[in-house]
């Protein structure tokens, strides 16, 4: 009994033409003068392994297990679908790895900006749930990546981009309408930012109350005189 490996299924194939040829020859059955007729079928082997070279397994020389390419063994690589994975994870922490691939996207993408929408349009459908709440959950819990996300805000903001942004007129009638709907459904807690916003008395407030606007340059001690007061006047009122 042949105790070696397991044989795939083109072996096998060939194997049984051949024995077939011999009985065609005992029985004295002339055989076909076009010998093209019995030829070896060639199918793919199912039950050849290959090893992996990182977590050196042996796996089903498959496209399950391993990745195509052209010049490897069976024309997979030497390694599997998980090894290449980590590789790729410990690879893309490096800094020149980051800039590199960040320089790569971000040209892709100045070359195929319709393509480039209709992605992001795509991954915001599918997921975009499930980030925003994580997200949320992350800036709540996170105090670093909170701070850095109100730096990142602010920096973004002093460009002048949301502003623009927001200005243009299919922009602007959607967040008019998405700010209705959010204080129509949480009018208390609107009115409690409000109430904070006003204790505090930053001094874009008090420029309003003094009747300038949000960037008028105002010397600080008529912001101050005015704080002063306001407070005066709440004090007398609440006693």
């Amino acid at each position: 009994m042949n105790n070696g490996p397991p044989l795939g299924v083109a072996e096998f194939v060939t194997i049984n033409f051949q024995l077939k040829i011999k009985m065609m020859r005992n029985k004295n059955i002339i055989e076909p003068q076009n010998p093209q007729c019995v030829q070896t079928i060639v199918m793919p082997s199912a039950f050849v392994l290959k090893k992996c070279s990182g977590c050196n397994l042996d796996l089903e020389a498959n496209l399950n297990n391993f990745n195509a390419m052209k010049r490897g063994k069976y024309g997979l690589r030497s390694k599997c679908k998980k090894c290449c994975v980590e590789y790729r994870k410990e690879y893309m922490k490096r800094p020149d790895a980051k800039e590199s691939h960040r320089i790569r996207q971000q040209k892709w993408r100045d070359e195929n900006p319709e393509e480039q929408l209709k992605r992001s349009r795509e991954q915001l459908k599918k997921f975009g749930q499930i980030y925003n709440a994580n997200a949320k959950e992350k800036y709540n819990s996170n105090q670093e990546y909170r701070l850095k996300k109100l730096e990142k805000d602010k920096q973004y903001n002093s460009t002048g981009r949301r502003k623009q942004l927001y200005r243009v007129p299919k922009n602007l009638e959607y967040n008019l309408n998405r700010n209705k709907i959010y204080r129509s459904k949480n009018i208390e807690k609107v009115k409690e930012q409000q109430q904070k916003y006003i204790e505090k008395l930053p001094d874009t407030l008090i420029k309003i109350r003094l009747g300038f606007k949000k960037k008028d340059e105002i010397p600080k001690e008529i912001i101050e005189t005015k704080r002063l007061t306001i407070l005066l006047k709440r004090t007398l009122k609440n006693n």
